[in-house]
């Protein structure tokens, strides 16, 4: 798909009206905060699409809850609309290092109403793909599990937002889209599971989103088509009373004209490595 970079929007949006689907982690937070005093500038918008004059986060929920923890009123958001082939929406899977695999199936054991089943990995997947179950666990000892719930979606969700409290905050938690435990281990040695998360819809993440309801951190992962890095938005710009929005998107507006007349953009169709984030 050929991108024109002039049709990409970009806006300054209200941090009020910026809602998550899925809920934060504590420690990145308090990390992005810590790097954001040091360096004032935010460097690449946050990914959002619009419903009804609200934001939803696709991607970027870190970001939005630092500069909400710093009193920051507004954001950069790169606003897209949520539909193939603009935006694909796929799943991660979280790596859990530093946390004994016992220790970790053992707390999930005491979620109450939850009941888990050994199988294989391919199962597993399986009883994912069709929401027969709710996440699964392939462990660093070569267990599988798939676990169950609930059968209302509302108490389904609560016992997945328990299984990640489980090891959130006692463990490292990394994101990786494959299951290949003998490859992530070579990238984690200390790796004790992988947690496997079934894949949402897009409706789905909206109706968490707008009803304040979460998933856990780090679930869903949106592939976006022209996704705009490098904008290093200075604080400063973000600061300020709501009566300066609308010339805070002139300037935001002049500031992306000048680069475009310099020749600074460029779009990249292929696969791209970035080693400085």
């Amino acid at each position: 798909m050929s991108l024109d970079p002039r049709s990409i929007r970009i806006r300054i949006v209200p941090l009020d009206q910026v809602h998550l689907h899925e809920d934060f982690d504590p420690w990145r937070v308090k990390h992005l905060v810590s790097s954001l005093r040091r360096h004032l500038v935010l460097k690449n918008p946050i990914i959002v699409t619009e419903d009804g004059g609200r934001y939803v986060v696709l991607d970027g929920a870190t970001r939005a809850m630092a500069l909400r923890e710093m009193g920051i009123p507004h954001i950069v958001a790169q606003i897209v609309p949520y539909e193939e082939p603009t935006v694909r929406l796929s799943r991660w899977n979280h790596i859990v290092v530093g946390l004994r695999s016992p220790r970790l199936l053992a707390a999930i054991d005491r979620i109450p109403g939850l009941t888990s089943s050994s199988c294989s990995a391919e199962a597993m997947l399986c009883q994912l793909e069709s929401r027969e179950s709710i996440f699964g666990v392939l462990t660093d000892q070569g267990r599988c599990l798939a676990y169950f719930g609930d059968a209302e979606p509302k108490g389904k969700l609560g016992q997945l937002n328990e299984a990640v409290a489980a090891y959130r905050g006692k463990a490292e938690v990394h994101r990786a889209a494959e299951l290949d435990i003998p490859a992530l281990r070579s990238l984690y040695p200390d790796l004790s599971a992988v947690i496997a998360f079934p894949a949402f819809t897009p409706g789905e993440v909206l109706h968490f989103a707008l009803n304040e309801v979460k998933l856990p951190m780090g679930l869903t992962r949106h592939l976006i088509n022209g996704r705009v890095l490098g904008t290093n938005v200075p604080l400063n710009a973000l600061s300020g009373s709501e009566t300066d929005l609308v010339q805070k998107n002139a300037w935001l507006e002049e500031m992306l004209q000048t680069r475009f007349r310099r020749n600074m953009v460029r779009v990249y169709e292929e696969p791209t490595i970035v080693l400085d984030e």
